[in-house]
């Protein structure tokens, strides 16, 4: 059923004795360590589908707060996504300061 869309799925299996290894779901990466508590931490992932998006055209006649809303909204999503401050900050720059 999945070739007939041209979609390739992959199952893995890890453990968290696996450490170094990730797995990746949705816009999550979970990496194994042993650092953690509870055996991983998670930090942003970007799909390969969402590599090049806009989320609204600065040129656009959008009220001023619509253009503040996300960029907040989206740095509430990283810091929720990014366990470590250091992974949050690497995400902001490489995902958003680099396009502005």
């Amino acid at each position: 059923m999945f070739n007939d869309f041209n979609f390739d799925s992959d199952f893995r299996q890890v453990n968290t004795n696996d450490i170094g290894g990730k797995v990746e779901f949705l816009d999550v990466c979970h990496h194994i360590t042993d650092s953690s508590i509870f055996g991983f931490v998670t930090k942003d992932r970007i799909k390969p589908t969402a590599l090049d998006r806009c989320f609204l055209n600065g040129a656009s006649h959008h009220p001023q707060p619509t253009f503040k809303s996300i960029v907040h909204s989206e740095a509430i999503h990283l810091r929720r996504l990014n366990e470590k401050q250091s992974d949050f900050n690497e995400s902001w720059n490489i995902h958003y300061t680099e396009k502005l």
